[in-house]
């Protein structure tokens, strides 16, 4: 990508494009471009294609990129699977079928994007059993929300709790 806008590390750093990159992927407002070649629009409406900015023209040449290759990253998995999901509810309907239950382990770290997945994956057969520690998180820097964990009882209302207060692993 660098090399095509004939741009360097000294230009923008790679660890400040990995974030901007990260920053816009938490919206899903980019799937669309790939997926259905729509433009890509940021939360302020603005097309980003007509950005001057370089952090924006560096995450358009990701994205094409990206559909060149037929390659997702990390945030991608979650994005186009909730994607797909809101687009055809009879491939949802299918993975609802199939999941009778779904455990979550370290759900303390968990960010809202990745529980709204196990949320609507979990919504025919309700078994969906989380385990954690909201003192133990760990990833709060990456969008990890603990107060699933915490308020999980008062947004599932036939939860039962079970709290271990002793040390079981050592």
């Amino acid at each position: 990508v660098y090399e095509e806008l004939g741009i360097n590390s000294k230009d923008c750093s790679h660890k400040q494009a990995i974030k901007h990159i990260g920053i816009l992927k938490d919206s899903t407002n980019y799937i669309e471009y790939i997926a259905e070649r729509k433009e890509v629009i940021d939360g302020s409406e603005r097309l980003l294609k007509d950005s001057k900015l370089l952090l924006d023209q560096i995450f358009l040449k990701y994205l094409e990129k990206q559909q060149r290759n037929f390659a997702l990253d990390f945030d991608d998995l979650i994005n186009f699977t909730v994607y797909i999901f809101n687009k055809y509810k009879d491939v949802l309907e299918k993975w609802q079928q199939r999941l009778y239950y779904i455990q979550v382990d370290e759900t303390q770290d968990s960010s809202q994007k990745q529980f709204y997945l196990v949320d609507i994956l979990s919504q025919i057969h309700k078994n969906l059993f989380v385990v954690g520690d909201p003192d133990q998180t760990i990833y709060e820097w990456r969008g990890a929300k603990p107060e699933l964990l915490v308020n999980f009882d008062q947004n599932y209302p036939n939860t039962q709790t079970v709290i271990m207060n002793q040390n079981y692993r050592s």
